[in-house]
């Protein structure tokens, strides 16, 4: 009997490569968020670094989709994982505290926070984050 050797590393690897194509993305995104639907092109989607700060996403992409730019990530599991909702938001808020980061910073350079709001917020009203 021939035994296939399960490795988790060599999942992750294979399937993570095999979703960084954007099309085999966006079919996967267009299969299971938009029945079917080509609403993302595979031309719209630019693959990103999916480290964020201590942590690894599987594969991240920036979608420039028709009403403006959005992160969709994947995280792929051989096996079931309890606590993977709970990790997904996590690496949801460090990209929105990498992006707020990045504003705070180059408005403390600029020094151009005008209103006490602002000040208070470290960003004007008008920036906007990428969901």
């Amino acid at each position: 009997m021939i035994q296939k050797e399960n490795s988790y590393g060599t999942f992750d690897q294979e399937i993570n490569t095999f979703f960084k194509d954007a099309h085999h993305f966006a079919s996967l995104i267009n299969t299971c968020l938009y029945q079917g639907q080509e609403i993302v092109k595979p031309q719209d989607l630019m693959l990103v670094d999916p480290k964020i700060q201590a942590y690894t996403r599987d594969v991240l992409m920036l979608w420039n989709g028709r009403y403006g730019s959005y992160y969709l990530g994947i995280e792929n599991q051989l096996i079931e994982n309890y606590p993977m909702p709970y990790r997904i938001l996590q690496y949801d808020c460090l990209v929105y505290k990498d992006q707020m980061d990045v504003l705070e910073k180059e408005h403390r350079k600029k020094k151009d926070l005008r209103s006490s709001e602002e000040f208070l917020s470290g960003i004007k009203a008008s920036d906007r984050l990428i969901p």
